[in-house]
């Protein structure tokens, strides 16, 4: 393991320890992330793992307003790497890069990504016994070189952080006052 992949580990390991909220959360996962491999757009997202229901979603320079269509293409869609797929699969990682067989036939690559000026599409499913938490999908645009099969190596590197990430994020410590209506606003607070 390459001394920039440690320092990655060790990176989302003590975010796993202490989250902080929302945007400050993701830059510092992806932060980590983007040591190991560099990307242009992100989307990294939690889920329930009884249900499969969304339980938070971040994302930056990625598919901004395609939640709808990108549902579609997970759940109706025959297409590569579905992440129900990639968490059943021996290795969580898929490259889907346009200009390929695979990328020729998705209707991801074709409808959705390369409209948005990506290239190139590196998923991370992050499941543990039998069970998805979350996935973590990288961009990079037209202009860059394609994802490798090194650097989904070095993505498949980080899976047991970023799943340890993804599944204390949710219940991390949180402060927060009712309003007048008995909602809570929360704040996140460092867990101890």
């Amino acid at each position: 393991m390459t001394d920039t992949l440690r320092v990655a580990r060790a990176a989302l390991a003590e975010e796993a320890r202490r989250p902080v909220s929302g945007a400050d959360f993701a830059e510092h996962v992806m932060t980590a992330v983007r040591r190991a491999v560099p990307f242009d757009g992100y989307c990294l997202l939690g889920l329930d793992p009884c249900s499969g229901m969304r339980s938070f979603l971040f994302s930056r320079n990625g598919l901004d307003g395609m939640a709808e269509r990108l549902a579609h293409n997970e759940t109706v869609e025959l297409d590569v790497h579905r992440y129900s797929d990639l968490a059943r699969a021996a290795v969580p990682v898929g490259l889907l890069i346009a200009g390929t067989s695979a990328g020729a036939a998705s209707p991801r690559m074709n409808e959705i990504l390369r409209p948005a000026g990506f290239s190139s599409e590196l998923r991370l499913a992050l499941p543990s016994q039998g069970r998805l938490w979350g996935a973590l999908v990288m961009f990079r645009c037209d202009r860059r070189t394609p994802f490798t099969d090194e650097e989904a190596a070095r993505a498949l590197a980080l899976t047991d952080p970023l799943r340890a990430v993804v599944r204390r994020y949710p219940v991390r410590s949180t402060t927060g006052a009712s309003d007048d209506n008995g909602c809570r606003s929360i704040s996140s607070k460092p867990a101890p």
